[in-house]
């Protein structure tokens, strides 16, 4: 303050300023001021400049102070500006046309250095009065500028310089500079919104705010095109693009009812629900916050009423629905399959699915009454390679299937083929225009020509002059042919059509050989014997038997000549009669072979009670290995004391050829069988 008792006072200048300046001069006529008044005016002035800089506005760049490096890559150069400290300091720098110039030799080589502005107003030796001491305060360049590896305290940075291996400058970064700007102080005086301009790498960039803003009025963006709404730097966000109003985000969108706000990722907060999400993959959940597909659709409720996804048309008319049980209904309201497709009518002629080619040609048609449709050439359905695949037709009773190696057709009762005609409803009925080409009825006979086959197989012809049978060889020639007319059936067997065996209208039986003319001959021959019936031209009547007839001994030859013995039998070549008889309760085998002669092998099984029922079989067996294992016949008895009705006597005639053995196995299943065993030979 002003010293109004002795103006001609000397005192020490005191030029710090305190921290609340509360003070100012009061000024009155005739006034005696000394310097420290003149300092006190200059720091109320300077208190109120830096408390409003510093409280309402936030540090960094004003203006200018811009950065490049020397021709020579080893120095920088520092345009005239200003800037604005933490503080509300100032900073300025007036280089006219010669920017201020800083060394990096004295760095070393690679190194990460801060270009740094920071306050600093010394005295000024340059100007003085005649007492030597300082007129004015300087901000110099030299001592306002610097290199540091750390950034000191209140400075504002203006450039980050990486040195090469050489110690040369290799880049220059405007990364984490910043703009000054204005602020919105809270209790503690730090600002609680802020808004500056950013700056990239070109030396600028959009304002940036930061801190919570609420408004009560209307926020305008003007009508210009390309404005955004940045939060988090500009990878989140919305903006206006040409005709386009869009949403940014580097990973996920979600969109929440109610809560508060969260820091976690499809976290809604407290009492928050996320409606829908779209993840960082462009998958979009609605009711789920992690879509598994492109679109995930989550029911809000768990019943088959619910719908998780419902289309209609203006009208409100159900278009498309899929329910919570997982049942999807294409004009269905109430779907009862997982996919129900409801037709607009029950016409033959409406389409009610359709699958079309690239091309819009359609593929495959289903009607409204249920046909299918596959119209294009090439076209296939195929089940797969698995077995047990079915095709029913009228329940499972009826259609078409595969099982292992085997495909397989399968009715209730009949099978038909039909060639031409349109689908009937009656047994065998093969439709207006239609014609059965075969048939195999309930009881499993095979009928071709006719619907109601009286054999395992039947052939009818289609007129009295075509075949109902033929069988040709690989090379196209007749082997056998069955043809029918009103006279006769003829059944031919041919090598080039020479032969043919007549059943004819009078029961008559004729072989006949086109190379005899209107005669023929019957030949049945081995490697050593000839037998030949002639008839016909070839003699007049009778039967001639061309060579010798040998049975047994009997040779008739241009005559009957009996020249050994003769038996209807023939001779005996083994002796006939009872070979054994068993009367035991144990098992037994016996095998006999080989035979010198055809035969009969006759056993007998009795079983007698003896005061106690008896029971057992007999088995057979015959061939030529040495333990015959061919069954050929098989009897059992079984006896109850005082009860003739059950079976007491059996007996079977077994074949044996010659040189085959027999074997005959008795088994005794309750006390004692009797079985006697004979053999009856036959020739020789």
């Amino acid at each position: 303050m002003a010293n109004e008792q002795d103006p001609t006072q000397t005192a020490t200048v005191d030029y710090d300023r305190p921290p609340y300046v509360t003070e100012r001069l009061r000024y009155f006529n005739g006034e005696f001021l000394s310097t420290q008044d003149f300092v006190d005016e200059q720091g109320y002035h300077i208190d109120r400049q830096v408390r409003h800089e510093a409280q309402l506005h936030v540090f960094g760049i004003l203006e200018g102070l811009r950065i490049a490096e020397t021709g020579d890559l080893k120095g920088l150069t520092i345009s005239s500006g200003s800037a604005l400290d933490d503080q509300g300091n100032q900073i300025l720098f007036d280089g006219g046309e010669t920017p201020f110039e800083l060394s990096v030799t004295s760095f070393g080589s690679g190194a990460t250095l801060l270009l740094q502005a920071l306050f600093s107003e010394p005295e000024d030796p340059a100007s003085s009065d005649q007492t030597g001491a300082a007129t004015r305060f300087s901000q110099r360049p030299a001592e306002t500028f610097s290199l540091a590896a750390t950034l000191a305290e209140h400075a504002v940075l203006l450039a980050t310089v990486k040195l090469d291996g050489n110690g040369s400058i290799e880049s220059i970064s405007t990364a984490g500079v910043k703009y000054a700007g204005l602020a919105l102080p809270g209790p503690d005086g730090q600002p609680v919104v802020s808004l500056r301009r950013g700056l990239d790498e070109n030396g600028q960039a959009d304002p940036q705010l930061d801190g919570s803003l609420s408004i009560t009025g209307t926020l305008s963006f003007g009508s210009t095109n390309r404005q955004m709404l940045n939060l988090w730097g500009s990878g989140h966000g919305i903006g206006v693009q040409n005709d386009t109003t869009y949403f940014r985000s580097n990973t996920d969108f979600a969109w929440f009812k109610g809560g508060t706000h969260a820091n976690g990722t499809f976290d809604p907060g407290a009492g928050g629900t996320a409606r829908m999400v779209i993840d960082d993959g462009g998958n979009l959940g609605l009711g789920t916050t992690t879509p598994s597909a492109r679109l995930e659709l989550k029911s809000g409720g768990n019943s088959a009423s619910t719908n998780a996804l419902r289309v209609t048309n203006s009208g409100g008319t159900s278009l498309l629905q899929v329910r919570d049980d997982g049942n999807v209904g294409i004009g269905a309201t109430t779907p009862g399959a997982r996919l129900q497709v409801r037709s607009s009518d029950n016409a033959h002629t409406t389409a009610a699915l359709v699958v079309t080619r690239q091309d819009e040609t359609a593929a495959l048609t289903v009607y409204s009454d249920g046909s299918l449709q596959m119209p294009l050439d090439g076209s296939s359905l195929s089940f797969g390679s698995h077995t047990r695949q079915m095709l029913n037709l009228y329940g499972s009773n009826y259609g078409v299937g595969v099982q292992s190696n085997t495909s397989y057709f399968r009715s209730a009762n009949n099978f038909a083929w039909f060639k031409g005609g349109t689908h009937a409803s009656n047994q065998f009925d093969p439709g207006s225009g239609g014609t059965a080409q075969m048939v195999i009825d309930s009881s499993g006979n095979l009928g071709l020509g006719t619907t109601a086959p009286g054999a395992r197989l039947e052939l009818k012809a289609a007129n009295a002059s075509q075949s109902a049978l033929k069988v040709t060889s690989s090379g196209g020639k007749s082997l056998l042919e069955v043809k029918g007319s009103a006279s006769s059936f003829l059944f031919s067997v041919s090598s080039g059509d020479v032969a043919t065996l007549e059943f004819t209208s009078n029961a008559d039986f004729r072989i006949t050989n086109t190379s005899r003319g209107s005669g023929g001959r019957a030949l049945v021959h081995d490697s050593n014997n000839v037998l030949t019936i002639n008839y016909a031209n070839d003699f007049s009547g009778g039967v001639k038997i061309n060579g010798p007839l040998t049975v047994n001994g009997l040779t008739v030859n241009n005559g009957l000549t009996v020249t050994g013995p003769v038996s209807a039998l023939g001779a005996w070549s083994q002796p006939a009669g009872s070979l054994f008889t068993v009367s035991s309760s144990t098992d037994r085998s016996d095998i006999k072979g080989p035979m010198t002669s055809d035969g009969f092998l006759i056993v007998a099984l009795h079983c007698t009670g003896d005061g106690e029922s008896a029971r057992g079989f007999v088995e057979a067996f015959t061939d030529a290995n040495s333990t015959p294992t061919t069954r050929r016949g098989r009897i059992a008895n079984h006896y109850r004391e005082n009860q003739n009705t059950v079976i007491q006597d059996s007996t079977m005639t077994i074949p044996v050829r010659k040189g085959d053995y027999w074997k005959v196995y008795t088994k005794c299943t309750q006390h004692k069988i009797t079985v006697d065993v004979f053999w009856i030979p036959l020739g020789h």
